[in-house]
């Protein structure tokens, strides 16, 4: 019983040691628009959408001024069937 509750220590902190080596995980974003289609922002984009893009902009509040940049291009889909 002993050696068990020691592998268990040893295997906890293992998995503990490896939670604090890994890479933080960051995903896509996607916002629905009022039209139906949908916006997929990717990591380290947002605060750009945010303000040249009128969907994105509108979840956080904000509104877009003037025309939207072209180095920005989200990815759009039409929900519709």
């Amino acid at each position: 019983m002993l050696e068990t509750k020691s592998w268990s220590a040893s295997a906890l902190l293992a998995v503990a040691a490896m939670s604090v080596m890994a890479a933080p995980v960051r995903a896509d974003e996607t916002f629905v628009c009022n039209d139906g289609s949908i916006v997929t922002v990717l990591p380290g984009q947002l605060e750009a959408m945010k303000r040249t893009d009128p969907c994105v902009a509108s979840h956080f509040g904000l509104t877009v001024t003037g025309r939207p940049a072209a180095a920005v291009v989200p990815s759009a889909v039409s929900l519709a069937p």
